[in-house]
Order: structure tokens, then sequence, then C-alpha cells
């Protein structure tokens, strides 16, 4: 899964191929929102996605969100995922607050997460969750009600900020457990 260019000029992101796949997005506008999508769509199974941030920090945690977006919703350039109309048609977990935000709604409980971490979002299609980990701990907030078909997304605001996606894999079962204080955000 190859991340998107949404920038029809190609001036405001340059994406990267690691190992043959584009797989890491730099900002090279400051203060332009930048979403960037992954090309895969999902309507099935389980898959998990790690990626990480660079000099996106703001006060010591990033300036950004990672989260999915319906598929079936053109991204536009530039696009921050929480302002209208995008908001509707994308939810993201916040970096700097760890707040998870979805058509105009906000749920705290999720750590902050900053520049270098590991961002985990694992999506199981079959059950209509998502659920997020930050170096390999799971965050009690999570998503429920996802019914149809998704995409993963990285965000950008920083001139030379970046996100890379590690690595995307298809599970043969869920990684997630019930945590006592975990938290539903319907989607």
């Amino acid at each position: 899964s190859d991340l998107q260019n949404t920038d029809p000029a190609e001036v405001g992101v340059r994406l990267e191929r690691i190992n043959g796949i584009c797989r890491k997005a730099t900002a090279m506008k400051d203060g332009v929102a930048l979403t960037v999508p992954l090309s895969k769509e999902i309507y099935a199974g389980i898959y998990k996605l790690n990626a990480k941030y660079d000099k996106c920090n703001w006060s010591g945690f990033s300036n950004v969100y990672v989260g999915i977006a319906k598929a079936d919703y053109k991204i536009p350039y530039p696009c921050n995922p929480l302002n209208e109309p995008n908001r509707q048609n994308m939810l993201g977990y916040f970096g700097l607050t760890g707040n998870v935000g979805f058509n105009g709604k906000w749920t705290e409980g999720n750590r902050k997460f900053s520049d270098g971490q590991i961002l985990t979002m694992e999506l199981n299609m079959d059950a209509g969750t998502l659920h997020f980990f930050v170096d390999n701990e799971q965050q009690p907030v999570y998503v429920r009600g996802i019914n149809d078909a998704v995409k993963f997304y990285g965000n950008l605001f920083y001139r030379e900020s970046s996100f890379t996606v590690v690595v995307v894999k298809k599970l043969s079962i869920a990684t997630v457990k019930k945590l006592p204080n975990e938290i539903a955000v319907e989607f």
C-alpha cells in the first residue's frame, strides 16, 4: 500500500520510496495542513499499521493526526481532518492532546504522542473496530461501528516534518485486549 499525493500541484508534499514502496511523506510548506492517505481500501480482515513522525513536535508533542478516512472520500489539499467537511469523513487521534476526534466530537483518554514514537493502528473490519497503540501500549479510547471501507492516513503541518509508514500488514488474529478503562467512539 503506497502513500497517495493529495496535492494536485505536487508542491506541498514530497513522497519517498522505501524498499520500492512509497512510504514516507515530507511537508514542503509551513502551516499548511496536509493529509496523506494510504492507497489500500480496507473492507475486510484485520490490518495493522505502524508509523512514526519526525519534526512535528510543538510544546513536546506531535501537532498532527493519525487515523482513518472513509474510502470513498476524496481527501482535499490542504486538509485538516477535523475541520468541516472533512470531520464527517475522517477520524483522527491528535498527538498534541491525545484526544480522538470524529464528526465534531472529541473524546479524551489516550496518551499524547511525540516524534519518533511508534504509533500503531489495528483495524479489525470483522469486528468494525480501530484500536490505537503508542510504543506498543494499547490506548483506552478506541473506535467501533466501522461498517464501510476505510483508508489509513497521516497528517502533517510543519515544513520538513514527515510521516513514515514503518509497516502495514494483515493479521490472522487481533492483538487487542479488553481494557478496564476503555472508551468507545462511534464511527
